[in-house]
């Protein structure tokens, strides 16, 4: 298996969580990455500490957004540059576990109807809390993650019940139907894409 998979990131003044975000998607299985990462002006040291993993792995490739344009639009200007047959999300503040990409890869290689995969989250608080495995709380409102297909179908009307920050898509579906991360919904670009 020897398919590029584009992980697209985006990060703004992630000076605490970046360096541990990006080696943990340096160090995955699954080797045939890019790493794109837009730095969306960042005005700490997170451009400081791109430049310092890019020098060290070559398969990271940096966007310097001279002012903050925001989350959405950053996303969107990442995805022009994604070259992979797969795109894979994460963000600037989360830690992947090292087998993720290869995973849902192999998962996708093998059932080529799929489109889009994603899998668990385990939501650590700011306490150093570990919240649910696959289940998360927000505002006092718990979230669970679905297991199949019906599931999702009955939860999505209701929340967004996929975690995107580990989707991964054929890039396939952004081309050929012109996606991209709705700017009209900027606390919920996962949840609407036009």
């Amino acid at each position: 298996m020897s398919n590029l998979v584009s992980v697209l990131i985006s990060a703004y003044n992630a000076e605490k969580f970046i360096e541990q975000s990006i080696r943990s998607v340096m160090l995955q299985s699954y080797h045939h990455i890019e790493i794109i990462i837009v730095n969306d002006g960042s005005t700490d040291n997170t451009g400081k500490i791109l430049t310092q993993l890019s020098n060290k792995d070559t398969r990271i490739i940096i966007i310097e957004n001279k002012n903050n344009i925001g989350f959405i639009k950053s996303l969107n200007k990442g995805l022009t540059y994604c070259k992979g047959k797969y795109i894979a999300r994460t963000d600037a503040d989360d830690v992947t576990e090292p087998f993720w990409i290869q995973t849902i890869i192999e998962k996708m290689e093998k059932e080529p109807d799929l489109l889009a995969v994603g899998g668990f989250i385990t939501v650590w608080h700011s306490d150093n809390q570990l919240g649910h495995l696959g289940n998360y709380t927000h505002n006092g409102q718990i979230f669970k993650s679905c297991l199949n297909h019906n599931e999702i179908i009955r939860g999505l009307p209701f929340n967004n019940v996929m975690h995107h920050n580990t989707m991964i898509i054929k890039s396939d579906v952004f081309n050929k139907y012109h996606l991209h991360y709705d700017e009209l919904y900027p606390h919920a670009e996962d949840y609407k894409q036009c």
